[in-house]
């Protein structure tokens, strides 16, 4: 082999060999590119806290698309309509009708069309909306951040909403007006409560049947515990009731007896049919005795059994004589008794009487107890009501 051939020879392997090397330095940007592009984002700031997505966000170059159920839990006065087939997405509030279309940058807004930059899309089966919807149709603050891939949100709202299958709710905080919607229908208002729902935090619903619905509104996270309940019927409020709870632990109560509702407001108890017909109607301090707020444990047609919310102690009630009984004193011990005394005194209220009511037979009533003292053991305990017999009368 000459020497010229043996020069080529090794220029050529030189070169190979360094287009080997040089390779994957250039293909390295490209591979960096693709992989931020398809990053796994999965949470975003949420009005100041830290929320976990279903779905990861879409993110391209300039756009940013969520999740159409991430998207619609986070913006909580809005009803989220999804139909996975067409690819119609209706968003409802009390004041707008949102309609979108996967592949169409076009937008109906209570009736009138507004331009997108960006289309929803359909990946993986799943529907994704550019948060620009956000913005431009609900007015909500978005900002997002390039560098830390992050993406924030603020939502400002004075609304709760619920609903069910058949019917969708929000109530108002600031004005108290009630709205309701169908399914696919533009929201209308029913009625107004005139009662103060400005600490309410959470909206619960029972459907009743027969488009019979109780509005449950809660205040669980301060004190006073507050609880306000909203009868509706059809399109019509018809019985409101508002009880505030001073204590911060939460005592249970019924609040049916049969098919009727039981409906506190302050210390007054009203039976009322879910058509909304008062049937009866009880001042429980009266019948109490005792100057607190009172949860229902049971309701007779001749008996009513109270609990006093702060000092958690049991009282029977004989609706027919409206004589009271307090079981505490009726059933425990005198070292128990003193027991309950003493954490009222010093604010330990929440122990109570550890009476629970098991079950009645004609006058006489069964408490499962759980005793204040060491070792805590529990025992059956059961109380007769006194009735006059016809020759004491």
């Amino acid at each position: 082999m000459t020497f010229h051939k043996i020069k080529k020879t090794a220029i050529a392997l030189l070169s190979a060999a360094l287009l080997a090397t040089a390779a994957p330095a250039l293909a390295a940007p490209a591979a960096a590119a693709a992989q931020k592009q398809e990053q796994l984002v999965l949470h975003i700031t949420y009005n100041g806290f830290e929320r976990t997505l279903s779905y990861p966000l879409l993110i391209t170059p300039g756009r940013v698309w969520m999740g159409v159920y991430d998207l619609g839990d986070a913006v909580q006065d809005y009803r989220r309509e999804v139909d996975d087939k067409s690819g119609t997405v209706i968003f409802t509030s009390p004041w707008r009708r949102i309609e979108l279309h996967v592949g169409s940058k076009t937008a109906d807004i209570n009736g009138n069309k507004i331009s997108l930059s960006a289309a929803p899309l359909r990946k993986h089966g799943i529907i994704y909306l550019p948060v620009q919807v956000l913005t431009k149709l609900m007015n909500q603050g978005v900002q997002w951040d390039t560098k830390q891939s992050r993406l924030t949100v603020r939502t400002e709202t004075r609304v709760l909403s619920v609903g069910g299958a058949d019917s969708w709710f929000w109530v108002d905080k600031l004005y108290g007006n009630i709205y309701k919607a169908k399914p696919k229908q533009h929201a209308v208002k029913i009625a107004r409560t005139t009662k103060d729902l400005r600490y309410a935090s959470e909206l619960q619903i029972d459907i009743l049947g027969n488009d019979k619905h109780l509005l449950r509104m809660m205040d669980g996270y301060a004190e006073p515990h507050i609880i306000t309940k909203l009868l509706v019927n059809q399109n019509q409020l018809v019985h409101e009731a508002k009880v505030q709870y001073k204590e911060k632990w939460y005592v249970p109560g019924i609040e049916r007896a049969g098919e009727d509702l039981l409906m506190i407001n302050g210390r007054k108890l009203a039976v009322v049919s879910p058509e909304g017909f008062v049937s009866a109607e009880y001042n429980m301090q009266e019948l109490g005795g005792a100057d607190e707020d009172y949860v229902v444990e049971a309701l007779y047609d001749d008996a009513l059994l109270l609990r006093t919310y702060s000092s958690r102690t049991l009282r029977l009630i004989d609706l027919n004589t409206k004589k009271k009984y307090l079981l505490g004193q009726e059933l425990l011990s005198e070292e128990e008794q003193k027991a309950i005394e003493s954490s009222n005194a010093y604010g330990y209220g929440f122990q109570g009487d550890q009476l629970t009511l098991t079950g009645r037979k004609g006058d006489q009533f069964t408490f499962k107890h759980r005793s204040l003292l060491a070792p805590f053991d529990e025992s059956t305990l059961t109380f007769t009501l006194p009735r006059e017999s016809a020759a004491d009368s």
